[in-house]
């Protein structure tokens, strides 16, 4: 890749930028958790059909509803090819913060996010492929799952580590990659802003609009009815089900349809899916604190 190249470089950038903040946002989810008790017995059992739940809702359920709304309401074009794509990709990044911002149960949504990330770089061109009638789709997995582990699992893991080895520590690092973490995603807004990306979100018509705003809903509404009977459980299910992970719809739309241009398209209709979030996280926390229960733990991530 030469740097000399505009487009290049603006890839560059982006991807040091996304690449920082997985590190320092996961690494904060570690320093957060370590200290959490373990469960046992009947809480654990509920813990692990919970996970099952929500990762069942994310790879089958909101892929259906996405691709009846998108026939119920004639929805046609890159409009509909983008959004088809973004149901089949969840376990956007965004969640576990988005989940502690709204107050939900941390542990939980930090655990749907990693196995997404694992099982979603398998499923995700197979559903694709399914709805979309799309041409056979090969996605580089091992390169993904490398991908994972270095900017997600590994901080993830340190980060619980030093939490339970030196508290007083973790303590003060935790503020240091909370900041850094939130100062990761004013720059990808900011990197955004300056190429003009958020226009984008101007090429979306009435239809797909239609299709867009109800597929956003349903995928909170989905979580928030089926995650369970406490209502943090439901806050982590609901924001787990609506994060897209956009990288690799933006991947999987190069290969399926290498000339078209649902890249404008598809960085719009997330934005869809993140105010939607936003917005759910702020009425969760501002809508009272709830009596706290420690964060649920990892299904084999303790470390």
């Amino acid at each position: 890749m030469a740097l000399s190249d505009p487009n290049a470089l603006s890839s560059l950038v982006a991807r040091a930028l996304t690449g920082a903040y997985l590190v320092t946002m996961m690494l904060s989810m570690g320093l957060e958790l370590g200290a959490a008790p373990k469960e046992q017995g009947a809480a654990k059992r509920s813990q692990r059909r919970l996970l099952l739940r929500g990762l069942a809702i994310n790879l089958v359920l909101l892929p259906l509803v996405a691709l009846v709304v998108v026939r119920a309401l004639h929805t046609r074009g890159d409009v509909a090819l983008a959004l088809l794509v973004l149901a089949a990709t969840p376990g956007g990044r965004l969640a576990p913060q988005l989940t502690r911002i709204a107050r939900g149960e941390l542990g939980l949504s930090v655990e749907i996010t990693l196995f997404l990330g694992k099982l979603t770089a398998f499923t995700a061109p197979l559903t694709v492929e399914w709805m979309l009638g799309a041409r056979s789709i090969k996605v580089h997995e091992l390169t993904l799952v490398a991908q994972l582990a270095v900017l997600q699992i590994l901080p993830y893991l340190a980060g619980k580590m030093i939490r339970r080895r030196r508290p007083s520590f973790a303590a003060r690092l935790l503020h240091v990659a909370r900041f850094s973490a939130l100062a990761c995603v004013v720059a990808i807004v900011a990197f955004l802003v300056v190429h003009r990306e958020i226009r984008s979100v101007l090429l979306i018509g009435g239809n797909g609009w239609a299709a867009l705003l109800c597929v956003a809903a349903i995928s909170l509404l989905l979580g928030w009815l089926l995650g369970g009977p406490s209502v943090r459980t439901r806050r982590a299910v609901a924001l787990s089900v609506n994060a897209r992970d956009l990288a690799l719809a933006l991947v999987i739309a190069s290969l399926a349809y290498p000339g078209g241009g649902l890249q404008s398209l598809l960085f719009a209709e997330w934005l869809v899916f993140i105010a939607f979030s936003l917005a759910f996280a702020a009425v969760s926390r501002r809508h009272g604190v709830l009596v706290g229960r420690p964060p649920m733990v990892g299904l084999g991530l303790e470390g």
